[in-house]
């Protein structure tokens, strides 16, 4: 294991026994139905760092818009993608603005995933 890879290990560890990681449902894209609405066959319960902070981001079109939380996944084994939907703990979820994260530079593989959403 990498020593980027230790210490996001052990950030996710600390979190969730302090007990600050929450579940949140993430959504992955199947494809798109006839409408062009994308569909959701099933949830994957997942922890994560929820921050309901209101914040200017970058999407990946290049505009700024104000996102309504960030969701830090500390598992690097956890894939967004912008097709994928996130709910929140308190059952809301909105569109995927940005996704965050740095690649390890001994493996690289990406070490987190901070998702934005709108």
């Amino acid at each position: 294991m990498s020593l980027i890879s230790g210490a996001v290990a052990i950030a996710n560890s600390v979190t969730n026994s302090l007990k600050m990681q929450s579940d949140v449902y993430q959504e992955v894209s199947a494809g798109v139905d006839r409408n062009g609405r994308h569909i959701y066959p099933t949830k994957v319960l997942r922890k994560a760092v929820v921050d309901m902070k209101q914040q200017q981001v970058r999407t990946a079109s290049g505009d700024m818009a104000l996102s309504k939380a960030s969701v830090l996944f500390l598992d690097p084994a956890i894939v967004v993608k912008f097709t994928d939907r996130i709910t929140l703990p308190d059952g809301s979820s909105g569109t995927i603005l940005a996704i965050d994260g740095f690649v390890d530079g001994e493996t690289n593989a990406q070490a987190l995933s901070e998702v934005y959403l709108g």
